[in-house]
């Protein structure tokens, strides 16, 4: 039965994604040369310390911002209802058996963000990502960008502690080998999350999908924590020991 029921989800979302792409290519047509607008997606649950910081900081950096919360975490959800231009989606993470369904809400973002923001850049951003100021201009400047390819930060910086992260010190880079992560995807093409068990498989299945992979040049992100957490958040490694 579960694996019926997953052969089912996975038509069903190859169908919806059919029917976005065909119409992601008539708007293209339609609105070639509107100027570059941004909209942001972050699945973030039992991330409200960070967020709280977060919030703030990269906001202003686009032209929407989607939020995507387990229906239990309700701490999340009353910290992004104070920003009321923020999108806040609800899902349960753990429906048929899943541990962390990150796909699904993704999707859930991506639906809405294609149907009201039609010709926009997505950006796929973890909750403990801060990008900086410079980015909305970097993006927006940028002649090269390809519709069909995906973009990512060419570097990384995490940080243990608040202190070090003001300072820009005691940092450890990250290695992504040349690769585009799930923590900071940009794109156009409208494609379409897959369910997943939990956060570890669904980034790398979605980036594989597009035709180039190029991280934009010189450009940094900051990640507050050095761990991942593909089962969901379970330990705070983030300091802050500055106001």
């Amino acid at each position: 039965m579960r694996l019926l029921y997953y052969k089912f989800c996975n038509l069903k979302i190859m169908i919806f994604e059919l029917i976005v792409s065909i119409r992601g290519s008539l708007n293209l047509i339609k609105n070639g040369n509107e100027e570059i607008s941004i909209v942001a997606i972050t699945v973030s649950t039992g991330y409200d310390d960070l967020l709280e910081y977060l919030l703030p900081q990269n906001l202003p950096l686009f032209d929407k911002w989607i939020i995507v919360t387990d229906k239990k975490d309700l701490t999340t959800q009353n910290l992004v209802n104070l920003y009321p231009e923020v999108k806040l989606i609800l899902v349960n993470f753990k429906s048929w058996w899943r541990v962390f369904n990150k796909g699904k809400g993704i999707r859930k973002a991506q639906l809405w963000a294609y149907k009201n923001f039609p010709s926009s850049w997505y950006l796929l951003l973890d909750s403990d990502i801060l990008i900086s100021t410079d980015f909305s201009r970097t993006v927006r400047m940028e002649t090269e960008l390809k519709n069909k390819n995906l973009y990512g930060s060419f570097n990384r910086l995490d940080f243990k502690k608040m202190s070090d992260l003001k300072s820009g010190v005691n940092f450890l880079p990250y290695e992504h080998n040349g690769d585009v992560h799930g923590y900071f995807q940009l794109y156009k093409m409208k494609r379409l999350y897959r369910n997943s068990r939990d956060a570890s498989w669904c980034d790398l299945q979605f980036s594989n999908r597009f035709r180039e992979k190029i991280l934009l040049h010189g450009f940094t992100c900051d990640h507050l924590g050095v761990k991942g957490n593909w089962k969901g958040r379970t330990t705070k490694d983030f300091v802050f020991d500055l106001l």
